[in-house]
């Protein structure tokens, strides 16, 4: 489990904490982007594997070859519609973690779902580790869900923000996310949904942002109960 979350941080912090709007773009202009990226991922990769076995060059060299490959086929397709882009980012993600626990389990000898079932209790390194991951997936990655979803809803939909989101949006909701799991973790878990009251009654827009809301409460949710059922919150 320990070397499946190092593999999956380091994907978290290369693919969306260290991946800017800008870098993005570049991916899909050429072969530039890519490499840029592709070294991203690999820094963090090596210097979360190094050292954690003998063959670690080995796990980050099998980890990191098929991100390049995935990466440069994405990048590659047409996805012109808003339910396109939807299935080919979570598709992507998808792919991407999947491999990711293949490699974790060839090079521990477990099977992942000793992993999974019962969910462990995670202690030390691990849990900090999960933590950081939740937070990233919290802060960046949720951000970019809610637009995909927001795309399918005509009105809703932002050509211009197709693969970004500001910075403001960006770490407002983070912010809210956050509150939402704090007020999970100290009040009860069903006490999260009250931070995302604000945001409905400060909108113009109830509709889109209702679907917005609903989106990051379903994540936060589901964000909780990882922590609590890990033993991290």
């Amino acid at each position: 489990m320990e070397l499946f979350l190092r593999l999956l941080l380091a994907h978290m912090l290369g693919d969306f904490a260290f991946q800017s709007s800008k870098l993005a773009a570049m991916k899909r202009e050429g072969w530039k982007g890519l490499a840029i990226h592709l070294g991203v991922v690999a820094a963090f990769t090596v210097l979360l594997v190094v050292g954690y076995s003998p063959r670690w060059w080995l796990v980050a060299l099998v980890a990191i070859l098929p991100h390049l490959l995935l990466d440069a086929y994405r990048s590659s397709l047409n996805k012109s519609s808003a339910w396109g882009e939807l299935a080919y980012f979570l598709l992507d993600q998808g792919v991407h973690i999947a491999l990711l626990l293949t490699v974790a389990a060839v090079f521990s000898g477990e099977y992942p779902w000793e992993w999974f079932y019962p969910l462990r209790q995670f202690s030390g390194t691990s849990r900090l580790m999960f933590l950081v991951i939740v937070g990233i997936f919290l802060l960046w990655e949720v951000p970019l869900l809610e637009r995909y979803v927001l795309n399918l809803l005509g009105r809703c939909r932002k050509e211009s923000s197709r693969f970004q989101v500001s910075k403001v949006h960006r770490f407002a909701g983070g912010a809210e996310r956050l509150v939402g799991v704090l007020l999970a973790a100290r009040l009860t878990p069903w006490a999260f949904p009250l931070a995302f009251l604000p945001r409905l009654a400060l909108s113009s827009d109830r509709a889109c942002a209702l679907l917005r809301a609903l989106v990051s409460a379903l994540l936060t949710a589901l964000s909780v109960w990882m922590l609590v059922a890990t033993g991290s919150l």
